[in-house]
């Protein structure tokens, strides 16, 4: 019992170190959410649809304003409207898909050290 003891240990530090790195990123996303929440709340640019398009941004962490007409049943100009209000922030920002990519997408920056 003693030698399959000693073969697991090793095993189950490991798991216990994930653990704790695992716990450790999913703080800073909360964190780093409840920081730009509070950013987008005293915005006075702030409206309906921008609310909405934040609370949908860990659904969807990369997107284009065509995607974001969609999920938010919204016009062109209101959705791209949302965006830039969200760009202005520094919530998201338009990162390009290469040379072939017509259309930019909002990537969410998340930085996790």
């Amino acid at each position: 019992m003693h030698a399959q003891f000693e073969t697991i240990h090793p095993f189950l530090d490991g798991v216990a170190a994930a653990a704790v790195q695992v716990e450790r990123g999913f703080v800073a996303v909360v964190s780093l959410i409840a920081a730009d929440r509070r950013k987008l709340l005293e915005s006075p640019r702030a409206t309906p649809m921008v609310y909405r398009l934040f609370e949908s941004l860990p659904m969807m962490p990369r997107f284009n304003v065509e995607q974001v007409k969609l999920k938010l049943n919204a016009s062109f100009p209101t959705a791209n409207a949302a965006v830039s209000a969200l760009e202005a922030l520094g919530i998201v920002w338009w990162k390009s898909q290469g040379k072939r990519s017509i259309e930019p997408t909002a990537t969410r920056p998340i930085s996790i050290c």
